[in-house]
């Protein structure tokens, strides 16, 4: 009511001053009073006007102007709750604003509080404290809700974004939500320079097939570990493994295209593989074939010693063969000898 009668006391300092003339001061005792400047009368008008109203529970004074037309639009409203409205008649908070805003700087004391996330269909700043359908049950949280303005339920589909409060290890999550407020929160984790995502991500694809991370592309690392992995291929050094003989293993190259227990082409093609799951089967070959050499060099170092055992032998015939040549030799000679010597 100050705020009025502040206005007013200027409005009639500047018409003792000025000797304005208006161009209509209605005065009746009720609702209604206007003071209208009227500036032009080409087309359907131009002017301004100050006018109070009573819609209920509260009375404004609004001030209006029109530009070539009958109808007068609200450029500035005061009400007794005190309330200001720019752009609109019946202001609803501190200052209400239809429209856009052009400025400098924003600069907010104190966000608007919120019991329940789930129910926000306004856009602006909010806080809560151990709210519903908060990002985690406990702890204040501060944030941003993004929405077309709609307090249907049917059409309450918004973007939020909110900060935990934690100096040591803050999180930031966010999520979208769907026509009646309800959202899964996706969670960003900083911990001394560490983000951790809770959830799944998709880069290049939004389709992660259920997996942690989808990459649809190439990627370049220095290194990648598989940090644990229970089914080791070490088995295949157990006394009871079963080992297939060469013999099975080219059969079933024959019939099948393919090592055993090692996909197709086919599968690979349309499933992908396991890193962690194929470089244990890939050992496992390594290691099947690591039992054929072995057997194969012991094989070898058989045949070695049978040979070298047989070449022995070899040798020692030979030499006995050329002592019997030169035991047959001497007999030769003897028996000449004797054969002269009879005669």
């Amino acid at each position: 009511m100050k705020k009025h009668l502040f206005i007013f006391s200027l409005i009639v300092s500047q018409l003792g001053a000025q000797t304005t003339t208006f161009d209509n001061l209605n005065a009746n005792p009720l609702t209604n009073k206007t003071i209208t400047w009227t500036s032009s009368n080409y087309g359907s008008g131009f002017g301004h006007r100050i006018i109070n109203t009573d819609p209920g529970g509260h009375t404004l004074l609004n001030f209006q102007g029109r530009h070539n037309k009958t109808t007068w639009s609200n450029i500035m409203s005061l009400s007794t709750n005190g309330n200001v409205g720019i752009g609109t008649a019946n202001p609803i908070e501190k200052l209400h604003i239809s429209g856009n805003i052009l400025g400098d700087k924003l600069l907010l004391n104190d966000p608007n509080d919120t019991s329940d996330w789930n129910i926000l269909w306004q856009s602006g700043f909010y806080q809560s404290y151990n709210a519903t359908n908060a990002p985690e049950a406990t702890g204040w949280f501060w944030g941003l809700n993004m929405n077309h303005g709609s307090n249907n339920s049917n059409y309450r589909y918004s973007g939020q974004i909110a900060i935990k409060n934690s100096y040591a290890s803050p999180v930031l999550y966010f999520r979208s939500v769907n026509s009646n407020g309800i959202g899964t929160w996706a969670k960003v984790l900083h911990n001394q320079g560490n983000q951790t995502i809770n959830g799944n991500l998709g880069i290049g694809t939004a389709n992660t097939k259920g997996f942690k991370l989808g990459v649809q592309g190439k990627i370049a690392a220095t290194e990648v570990k598989v940090a644990t992995y229970a089914n080791w291929a070490d088995f295949v050094f157990d006394d009871g493994y079963n080992l297939p003989t060469l013999k099975e293993v080219e059969q079933h190259i024959k019939e099948k295209g393919h090592l055993k227990d090692i996909p197709s082409a086919k599968e690979v093609k349309e499933d992908g593989f396991f890193l962690g799951e194929m470089d244990s089967k890939l050992l496992q070959k390594i290691e099947e074939l690591t039992l054929y050499t072995i057997e194969q060099q012991k094989e070898i170092e058989f045949q070695r010693n049978k040979l070298e055992n047989q070449n022995n032998k070899i040798e020692k015939l030979e030499k006995e063969n050329k002592e019997l040549q030169s035991l047959s030799m001497r007999l030769l000679k003897i028996e000449k000898l004797l054969s002269i010597n009879n005669n």
